[in-house]
């Protein structure tokens, strides 16, 4: 929406036990790049949660201490560990001091961190690319259907061992909508 002139949106949301509380960071992008982090452990009364950037908010604009242009998808570890996708993939500190890492890739959209690996959508379509988490280097990219599929990763993710991938086709301005699933292991194989 617009908020005095100022263009904002959210684009990504994630809820991460770490340790005992429940933490919901907000990903609010455009004319703002901001990461917000609010502790939810009792969803009646939300806070912001201090421990994480400046009393809960991160500032990730040109001001910020790390520095982005527009914030897409993110995925939040159990130990508060951020993987935020901005065009590259960041790797933030639980506590957003720092920047632990970054995989280097124009159009990384979504993101998913699941046991050993990092799994990567991109805007374009290209490639849905499995990175190892703490080399962040390349492992493989996973093939798809884009003339079935569409070419937009919305969502990556992964339950049970099995990667479930989104198109968001209204982004396309083509016809495809649709969630692709593919097992990881050989006993998800059967799920």
């Amino acid at each position: 929406g617009d908020a005095g002139g100022i263009h904002v949106g959210v684009n990504g949301v994630d809820v991460a036990k770490v340790g005992d509380k429940y933490l919901c960071y907000v990903m609010v992008n455009y004319d703002v790049d901001r990461l917000y982090c609010f502790d939810v452990t009792d969803p009646a009364h939300p806070e912001p949660y201090k421990a994480f950037g400046d009393n809960g908010v991160l500032e990730l604009g040109a001001d910020g201490a790390i520095t982005i242009s527009d914030g897409d998808y993110i995925d939040v570890d159990s130990d508060g560990v951020v993987w935020l996708c901005a065009g590259d993939v960041l790797k933030i500190a639980p506590d957003g001091s720092a920047l632990l890492g970054k995989i280097a890739g124009a159009g990384a959209y979504s993101v998913c961190h699941a046991g050993n690996y990092v799994i990567v959508g991109r805007k374009d379509g290209s490639a849905i690319t499995v990175y190892d988490d703490s080399s962040l280097e390349k492992i493989t990219d996973v093939k798809y259907d884009t003339e079935t599929y569409g070419t937009r990763i919305g969502r990556v993710m992964v339950i049970d061992d099995i990667l479930f991938a989104t198109n968001t086709a209204e982004n396309d301005g083509g016809a495809f909508a649709a969630i692709m699933a593919a097992p990881l292991t050989a006993d998800a194989e059967g799920k």
